[in-house]
């Protein structure tokens, strides 16, 4: 929330150049999604980390993903947690 605050302080350009970025990276990972040569999670974080910075939906957006990463993380089984 303090980035989108300090955002609107950034000039216009450098705010442009920020949503241009964030929105490419989100469309290729998308993008990545349905061709099997590039897995799309590794541009759409990246992406919505920089749309963060200017819009709050984006950050609450790149915080559910965080979220339920690490759920899906606690679900798999490692070798320290695995039944012997």
């Amino acid at each position: 929330m303090e980035d989108a605050i300090r955002a609107k302080r950034r000039p216009l350009i450098i705010r442009a150049v920020v949503v241009i970025a964030g929105t490419v990276l989100v469309l290729g990972g998308v993008i990545g999604l349905l061709l099997p040569v590039l897995p799309g999670w590794l541009l759409i974080i990246p992406g919505l980390a920089i749309l963060g910075t200017e819009f709050v939906w984006a950050a609450t957006l790149l915080d559910t993903a965080k979220t339920k990463a690490t759920e899906i993380k606690a679900k798999v089984p490692t070798k320290r947690n695995r039944a012997a």
